[in-house]
């Protein structure tokens, strides 16, 4: 099973409920939390879209991103638990970002044009000798559900949740 970076839409509530409470956390991490429409897994696209947003877009939208997918600082879910209740539940750091960052990440994305983006993840990727998965239409399809996805969060006014799993 290969280890991918996912993405979970909950409220306030219930990202405090997972701050605090193990079982709610292992619930998280184990899809058993929230509606399979509350979920995206991202597959391996977080590094072509980073390094394209990086190359594309403005800087605001470039950490955004980061920070979407858990690298730049976002906030821990449970800091007793970075990783989960137990050992080795996922392959990083369990990271949110609570509905204010979502709403200035979805703003920030959909100033972006997919296509560019799609085209930008790949030939980064093929300067990183990385195999492309299925080209610039991959990557152009990969930032467009994370948008929708953040979009219907901002909307909800929901958290987003990210690991690798």
């Amino acid at each position: 099973m290969a280890v991918t970076q996912q993405l979970a839409r909950i409220s306030s509530n219930r990202l405090s409920r997972c701050g605090n409470d193990t079982q709610e956390l292992r619930d998280l991490i184990s899809f058993e939390i929230n509606p399979p429409e509350d979920w995206i897994d991202m597959d391996w696209a977080p590094s072509g879209l980073q390094a394209a947003v990086h190359r594309l877009g403005t800087r605001e939208a470039a950490k955004m991103l980061d920070r979407l997918f858990g690298d730049a600082g976002a906030p821990l879910v449970d800091p007793a638990h970075p990783d989960g209740p137990d050992a080795f539940d996922v392959y990083s750091p369990i990271t949110y970002n609570d509905p204010t960052e979502v709403s200035r990440l979805a703003t920030a994305l959909g100033a972006l044009n997919p296509d560019p983006v799609g085209a930008a993840a790949l030939e980064s990727i093929e300067k990183e000798n990385q195999i492309p998965r299925s080209g610039a239409a991959y990557y152009s399809s990969a930032f467009t559900e994370p948008h929708k996805f953040l979009d219907q969060a901002k909307s909800d006014n929901q958290a987003v949740v990210a690991w690798w799993d």
